[in-house]
């Protein structure tokens, strides 16, 4: 029984409950893609809805290694709808590139698929301020390119218009030194990084006490020439 919680924050913890969360059976949403859903997210019409409520982790999982060495390019696009709780978003989406092909293991709240080792890199579109978890998160909506954990900030620019409810273009290029990124066709953020040669690509949805509905569609996933 909880007793007390300190912060009824998107992503607090609780003494008598974990925020990891077991997946069930995994869903194969396109085998031709060599991509897996798991968790929450779901498929139709050919958009993935990765959360709709509290307390969810939604992922699209591609199931084979990239070159990180050669570098590969991802292009997406996100929508993120209004939703509730103790605010209007939350938490956000992360690109995350782990060296482990991600599993059925997966954390809700502000986690957002960082697996806390050092060797893990992500892009993280985040849309709550998460005090509780994040002494380094920023009071904004932001993208931010990340290093092993939900703290680990490495370059971050705000960007409000993510809440605005409508589809935004996402294109990372993604190499072995560097990770640059771009949203509705304008570069942001560009930053070195030290990756391994062969990385496993996931896009990460998750929402805490506060939720909203986030949506992805037109992926795409390209090795660089």
């Amino acid at each position: 029984m909880i007793k007390k919680i300190k912060r009824l924050g998107a992503a607090v913890l609780a003494v008598a409950c974990s925020c990891m969360v077991l997946f069930a059976n995994p869903v194969v949403a396109n085998a031709a893609a060599k991509y897996t859903l798991l968790g929450d997210a779901a498929k139709k019409n050919g958009v993935i809805t990765l959360t709709r409520n509290y307390w969810e982790s939604g992922v699209f999982r591609y199931n084979q290694a990239s070159n990180i060495k050669k570098g590969i390019t991802l292009q997406y696009q996100y929508k993120m709808i209004k939703g509730g709780g103790i605010a209007d978003f939350a938490d956000g989406i992360t690109v995350v590139f782990s060296k482990k092909r991600m599993g059925s293991k997966q954390t809700t709240g502000g986690y957002v698929g960082l697996d806390g080792k050092k060797t893990t890199y992500g892009v993280e579109f985040d849309n709550y301020f998460d005090d509780d978890v994040n002494a380094s998160d920023p009071k904004y909506p932001h993208i931010a390119i990340m290093r092993k954990d939900h703290d680990g900030h490495l370059a971050k620019k705000k960007c409000t218009k993510m809440t605005n409810q409508k589809w935004h273009k996402v294109k990372i290029v993604a190499k072995k030194n560097r990770i640059t990124v771009y949203h509705d066709g304008n570069k942001v953020l560009s930053k070195n990084v030290n990756m391994s040669d062969k990385m496993y690509v996931a896009i990460v949805g998750s929402t805490g006490a506060a939720y909203c509905t986030q949506r992805i569609k037109g992926v795409s996933l390209k090795a660089n020439k």
